[in-house]
């Protein structure tokens, strides 16, 4: 009688142990249908350049990981399908903001994302990405200014990530693989001087628009070109940094002209230097050397400059057809 009992006994611990082991074992979250991210993108306007292209490029990534079944999330122990949610900023930093936080709240996105594009449309959305401790990944673009928005700001967009850096003229770190001539836009438009600035006379007319891009770039550059051995014309009073709205740009160009300046380097978004290279052509400001900023970046940008522009211009970093 006595085994007969244990055996009843040990199935009944193992039985109670089942049960236990169903009851009070941890249980898998609920995974979500879908990872929504949330994309505001200049899709219009003066940005809508970058916004076309980021916004191309993160369609074709989340199709193609969507193509091998979505992203494995370690929490739920299942691959999870992506779907993008793209708003327009029409290319205004006070939108973008607004933007992101109705993706946040009435989207319920779980990731904000941008592409590369001027740093004055980010601070908006990275506001945002604290407010409600949602990543922000974002492409950040030149460190300077970038770094200087971000410092101004308390917290200093914890919940932002960026990528895609580059620096104007401050070097990568010893031991860093991106360190060494070649990283800073100031080491590309060097060496463009250093192959064709004898062929001037080393007078250099510079220009940018007022936002956070233009402006630290103008400071850095400007500066630069003097330690260089070139002649930056009127810099001690800022001729050639404007205001993003100007449309008459000729006491700049004639203030030029009168100089003979024969270098002309900028930074600025492409429908300001449309402006600016149409009223110069018309002065008859033509000088050897052209290198632009942001504006030459994209076809659909320089092709609406009109007629011949765009031929002959530089551009520091790369050219998308």
């Amino acid at each position: 009688m006595r085994r007969p009992t244990l055996a009843i006994a040990a199935v009944v611990v193992v039985v109670v142990a089942v049960v236990l082991i169903l009851v009070f074992r941890p249980t898998r979250p609920t995974a979500p249908a879908e990872i929504l991210v949330g994309v505001p993108a200049p899709l219009t306007g003066i940005y809508a350049g970058f916004g076309e292209g980021f916004v191309f490029g993160m369609r074709a990534a989340v199709d193609d990981v969507n193509r091998q079944g979505g992203v494995r999330v370690r929490q739920y122990g299942a691959p999870i399908p992506m779907r993008l949610i793209v708003v327009n900023t029409e290319s205004d930093p006070a939108k973008a903001g607004a933007l992101a936080e109705d993706l946040v709240t009435r989207s319920k996105v779980h990731f904000l994302a941008a592409g590369d594009q001027p740093p004055p449309m980010h601070p908006g959305v990275a506001t945002v990405a604290d407010r409600y401790a949602i990543p922000y990944v974002m492409s950040t673009g030149p460190l300077e200014p970038s770094t200087a928005m971000r410092n101004e700001v308390e917290g200093r967009w914890k919940y932002t990530w960026a990528t895609g850096l580059f620096a104007i003229v401050t070097p990568a770190p010893a031991g860093d693989f991106r360190a060494g001539p070649g990283y800073t836009i100031v080491d590309t438009w060097k060496a463009m001087l250093d192959l064709y600035g004898n062929q001037t006379n080393k007078k250099v007319a510079v220009f940018a628009s007022d936002d956070p891009d233009g402006v630290g770039w103008f400071a850095l550059f400007s500066k630069t070109l003097q330690e260089w051995g070139y002649t930056v014309i009127d810099t001690e009073r800022k001729l050639g940094l404007t205001p993003m709205d100007t449309a008459d740009f000729s006491p700049i160009i004639r203030r030029w002209k009168d100089e003979q300046a024969e270098i002309l380097w900028g930074n600025a978004p492409a429908p300001f230097v449309g402006t600016l290279l149409r009223q110069a052509a018309a002065l008859g400001f033509k000088p050897k050397m052209v290198s632009i900023g942001r504006a030459p970046l994209f076809y659909e940008d320089v092709s609406a400059w009109g007629g011949d522009l765009p031929l002959g211009i530089g551009v520091e970093i790369w050219w998308d057809p």
